[in-house]
């Protein structure tokens, strides 16, 4: 899914969608406490910043890249 996120159904988005979120979920980066949005908040908006425009877009270049990201 990760290859082909650019040309993926609607639904197959969500799938995807709540795939990363799984990944995200237990991740509690530093950067995000000093912040005041809430968690969730974040990962939504980390998804639609820099997962969905796609690779070389200022996101992650594969799945691994994630949590490191």
């Amino acid at each position: 899914m990760w290859n082909t996120r650019e040309t993926l159904s609607r639904d197959a988005w969500e799938e995807f969608y709540q795939r990363v979120m799984a990944v995200l979920a237990n991740y509690r980066p530093r950067e995000a406490a000093s912040l005041d949005d809430a968690l969730p908040d974040l990962r939504h908006q980390f998804f639609v910043e820099r997962v969905m425009p796609g690779e070389g877009r200022n996101g992650p270049a594969h799945a691994d890249d994630l949590r490191l990201y």
